[in-house]
């Protein structure tokens, strides 16, 4: 057996190898607790010393396996502190969603949510009346002409959203603008003009913002663009809930061609999912969960035209069996499905922008007072 003087020279050997090892911590990790791990180091060695030279090896060896994983999640935590103070980071970071406070909506009102889901619910009447029961004054061919639907939109939609607006744009003006946005966008779409819908699109969402930093921090708004901005702060949900008013015209883009009572069943599976999703957000009392309901609606709404595509092919198996077929079908149906999420992203990143921009001009107020 090893004697007292070989036990000594182990212990200050390991004490050694332990404070160089320290050294691949993070600076500011070893200024504050080198001193205390080499301390506690010593003491559990001076315990061990006194059960013999395998215990001593023992808890040496212990120790030392243990460092890697301490050197890791050490650098690992520096790391994420730094990753955290960059702009970016931050602003992915921050939650979007805050707690939603009482409002005259359908959250608490029957009679609120039924007015909320008219506009989408008379949509779905009128286009389930136009496929299956389609009187003789409208064409066959009517999702074909550019009128359209153009009559039901002048005629309801965009007085509702009118009326919306002269009141504030309450939760049930926004599907109305939802229908007229996609109108315009199925307007655009026969004249092949998409890359010019999107790029208007794309400076409203951008003039939105730069109205909304002026409002803060240089001219006031005019009043009747103040109540619209309150509206849309109390609840940024309420602008994917108006988007969500695009389904309607994707449906009749999906389902293009297939306009006839024999053929199209899944047009009506569709328009009801689309309805039940209206039903369900309406009652959410959780921002976040109005969120995910009308993602998790868009996407269960677009799976009956691929269900469609696959019983005109003789069936799912031998609609599978072509596998140029249902990429086709499937890839059609991804690109509205992405387009309508990408749409419904934007007001949560509309509220990370309001938010940094918040969080950085307090600072540099607070900068500027100091």
């Amino acid at each position: 057996m090893p004697g007292r003087e070989a036990i000594v020279m182990l212990a200050a050997a390991l004490i050694w190898l332990y404070k160089v090892s320290l050294h691949t911590f993070p600076a500011q990790f070893q200024e504050n607790f080198a001193e205390e791990m080499t301390d506690v180091f010593e003491r559990v060695l001076a315990q061990a010393a006194s059960r013999g030279w395998w215990a001593l090896l023992g808890v040496g060896l212990h120790e030392f396996c243990q460092l890697p994983l301490a050197i890791w999640r050490a650098h690992l935590a520096v790391w994420r502190g730094k990753q955290a103070q960059r702009p970016l980071t931050r602003t992915i970071s921050r939650s979007p969603f805050h707690p939603l406070p009482p409002a005259h909506d359908g959250r608490f009102s029957w009679r609120q949510l039924a007015l909320e889901m008219l506009p989408l619910v008379a949509t779905a009447v009128c286009l389930f009346i136009l496929t299956y029961h389609r009187p003789d004054v409208v064409p066959a061919n009517w999702q074909h002409q550019w009128p359209g639907l153009g009559w039901f939109t002048m005629l309801f939609a965009l007085p509702l959203f009118c009326l919306g607006l002269a009141w504030g744009l309450p939760r049930w003006a926004y599907p109305a603008g939802g229908l007229l946005l996609g109108y315009s966008l199925l307007l655009i779409h026969w004249f092949g003009l998409i890359s010019f819908w999107a790029g208007l699109l794309l400076a409203a969402f951008i003039v939105g913002l730069t109205a909304v930093h002026s409002h803060l921090h240089h001219q006031p708004l005019p009043p009747f663009l103040q109540r619209i901005g309150r509206s849309m702060a109390l609840d940024w949900a309420r602008l994917c809930f108006g988007l969500y008013g695009l389904m309607p015209w994707l449906l009749i883009v999906a389902f293009d061609g297939v306009y006839r009572t024999d053929r199209t069943p899944y047009l009506a599976l569709s328009l009801l999912l689309m309805v039940l999703g209206v039903l369900v957000y309406g009652r959410c009392q959780r921002q976040q969960q109005q969120w995910i309901v009308l993602l998790t609606a868009v996407s269960v709404t677009l799976l009956p035209p691929l269900l469609h595509q696959a019983a005109f092919q003789g069936g799912v198996w031998r609609w599978l069996a072509d596998p140029a077929r249902w990429l086709a079908d499937l890839s059609w149906i991804g690109v509205l499905w992405a387009f309508q999420i990408t749409l419904l992203l934007l007001p949560m990143l509309a509220r990370l922008i309001y938010q940094t921009w918040t969080e950085e001009n307090s600072r540099a107020d607070g900068e500027v007072h100091l």
